[in-house]
């Protein structure tokens, strides 16, 4: 399978959630649903835990997700981790950092960190994954096409088509390796706290930023990704000067500030579109957080995520920018 099928796919699945969570009523959000719901389902907590049957499509955006009863309809799940042990009738499209999925299911799209489907899987017709680590010990009626950094296949599937994703040997020492994968956590979890920071004291500036990032996210990620450019091309040929070393790094400064924060507006933006897609009303720094959370998964998807690291970078880098070309004449009167 070729590799843009796939990711035409997961565009595809991204495209096709959003549009059906328009669609979805609002339903009050409890943590734990023990009873039988007549109707469409759509909730947004930290842990969600269903119990009972729902006969209708469930929608659903938590830290956690589990599961256990019956669903007549579709199950569009975004999530830190999602655990399906009950019955799909329809497909279960879900984006999460692990998935897991021991229940019976038409059809599978999924992008996740970690994907799994364990010995009581059973999926009728077709599983498109893709993943940093997928493994099957169940059964796939047909197809199961995946994108992975491992694949482990032990269960019974009709036909595996299977694109390996593997970074360059550098050579590096497995020792080494995991100091760097510490080291990313403990950046992720810095920088979510800067995020915090930021938000916590200068609210009005930061959602006035995460306003452009909505207001023209094509256009922004445009000029983002040309300043980017043309900033380091400027830095390269100041520094060559020698007299222009400390211009030269200055400016290097701001810009790298500017590159590590970007994100954070897109975050906000991305967990306030979610909001505003579901229908569900949320404090800006529930939002921020529910954001922050979906956007770093997303890095972490092979592929995909290096794509969605560049926009998102681009994004928030040029929203930085024209915000405070807009605000020039009032950040002058601050400083003066």
């Amino acid at each position: 399978m070729k590799l843009s099928y796939l990711v035409r796919r997961g565009f595809a699945l991204l495209i096709l959630a959003l549009i059906l969570c328009t669609l979805v009523p609002v339903v009050s959000a409890d943590k734990t649903f023990d009873y039988p719901i007549y109707d469409d389902l759509l909730v947004s907590d930290e842990t969600i835990v269903i119990n009972e049957s729902v006969y209708g499509d469930v929608v659903a955006t938590g830290g956690s997700v589990t599961i256990n009863g019956d669903v007549m309809g579709d199950v569009l799940v975004f999530s830190g981790r999602l655990n399906v042990n009950g019955t799909v009738a329809g497909k279960v499209i879900a984006i999460g950092g692990d998935i897991t999925i021991r229940g019976n299911v038409r059809k599978v799209y999924v992008i996740g960190g970690t994907v799994e489907l364990e010995t009581s899987a059973h999926v009728d017709t077709d599983a498109y994954i893709i993943g940093g680590a997928v493994t099957n010990h169940g059964v796939i009626i047909d197809k199961l096409s995946v994108i992975a950094g491992s694949l482990e296949n032990n269960g019974r599937v009709g036909r595996v088509e299977e694109k390996e994703f593997s970074w360059p040997d550098t050579g590096i020492p497995g020792f080494i390796k995991n100091v760097a994968r510490l080291f990313h956590v403990l950046f992720v979890i810095g920088l979510f706290i800067v995020g915090l920071f930021l938000f916590t004291t200068f609210g009005d500036k930061f959602t006035a930023i995460e306003r452009e990032v909505r207001t023209s996210p094509i256009i922004n990620t445009i000029v983002g990704f040309v300043l980017i450019i043309a900033t380091a091309i400027l830095c390269t040929l100041l520094m060559v000067t020698i007299i222009g070393i400390p211009l030269g790094l200055l400016i290097g400064l701001l810009a790298f500030i500017a590159l590590l924060i970007s994100t954070l507006f897109v975050s906000l933006a991305l967990g306030r579109t979610i909001a505003t897609t579901f229908k569900l009303e949320a404090r800006d720094l529930v939002l921020f957080i529910v954001g922050f959370v979906i956007l770093n998964v997303l890095f972490v998807v092979p592929y995909l995520g290096f794509v969605v690291r560049i926009v998102a970078v681009s994004l928030g880098f040029g929203a930085l920018f024209m915000t405070v070309r807009a605000h020039w004449d009032d950040i002058k009167q601050c400083a003066s």
